[in-house]
């Protein structure tokens, strides 16, 4: 039985590296200002079809590109013999980033919704794309969230979201690399390349080479495993008194989690406040309780929830 989270993700092992990652987190997390009123639409989906037509363009270029120009054959090496991931990707991002759901994600304020598209959790990851030169590293990927939820907390449907954001924020910087290579005008309402943490500047065709290689591990990452590494909920989750969430398969644990989305989102109390409301009811529970009532799931979908939804003052 799975009693603790996968351990497919470690720390950082240079301190150096670990201090300027926190920091650029810190910093981040400090900087980012959630609209309290109802958050509008945005235009990504739309912008993703004219990134995708852009990408399709320069491809071609690429195909008639003379092999003596060296740096931009490099990158048309990897757009020629990668381009299928492009197109798969874009696919995928259709796919699993519904209106309503994009809709539903927390907005930017101000000045910063239209510099990075509105949501908080692209912002972030645009961010970290930026900082990471587009060579995603998902052990780092992973403490960089960690270390922005010391400061500011994400809701579990934003960090659902981050494998889409991460996808498109490579492409959106594969768009701005091949634009520049090929001389070819870039696409309107391209977000402001971040720079306040980059340490340096790569050559163009090094950061089509880092697009492709993010882009395929993007494809090939368990998303699941991932989302329980940087879940705030998900640990709290786990000092279940009763043993027993660990334990359970993903489907079920994440049935739980769902309940705490619902309950924060009708309460004044965040996700992390529910999530310890329901371990603290369990760990409550008076001695010659039945066991099931030191178990979260009691409060999350059994009789107990009622305990819960007074404790919060839920109104659905």
């Amino acid at each position: 039985m799975q009693t603790s989270p996968p351990a497919i993700l470690s720390e950082p092992a240079n301190q150096d590296a670990d201090s300027r990652l926190r920091e650029f987190a810190h910093n981040l997390a400090k900087s980012h200002i959630v609209e309290i009123s109802r958050p509008q639409k945005n235009d990504l989906l739309g912008r993703l079809k004219s990134w995708e037509q852009v990408l399709h363009n320069a491809n071609t270029i690429f195909k008639a590109t003379p092999a003596k120009e060296v740096a931009v054959s490099r990158a048309g090496e990897w757009m020629l013999d990668n381009f299928y991931i492009v197109k798969q990707t874009f696919r995928q991002i259709e796919e699993d980033l519904p209106v309503d759901f994009l809709n539903q994600l927390p907005k930017l304020a101000g000045a910063q919704s239209q510099q990075q598209m509105h949501s908080r959790i692209f912002a972030l990851a645009w961010e970290w794309i930026g900082y990471s030169q587009s060579q995603i590293d998902l052990i780092q990927v992973a403490t960089f969230v960690r270390d922005y939820q010391q400061v500011a907390s994400l809701k579990t449907g934003e960090l659902w979201a981050l494998p889409i954001m991460l996808r498109i924020g490579i492409l959106e910087r594969l768009v701005y690399a091949v634009t520049e290579l090929l001389g070819m005008d870039v696409p309107t309402g391209l977000s402001e390349i971040p720079n306040q943490f980059t340490p340096t500047t790569l050559a163009n065709e090094t950061i089509v080479a880092n697009c492709f290689l993010s882009l395929r591990l993007l494809l090939a990452t368990d998303w699941k495993d991932f989302f329980e590494q940087i879940s705030r909920v998900e640990q709290i989750l786990r000092n279940d008194p009763a043993e027993i969430y660990a334990a359970m398969d993903f489907d079920t644990r994440n049935k739980y989690r769902s309940v705490i989305e619902e309950l924060a989102h009708y309460s004044d109390f965040t996700e992390e406040q529910v999530a310890l409301a329901a371990v603290e009811l369990a760990h409550n529970a008076d001695e010659n309780a039945l066991q099931k009532q030191k178990h979260v799931g009691f409060y999350l979908i059994d009789a107990g929830r009622t305990m819960l939804e007074a404790s919060l003052n839920y109104q659905l």
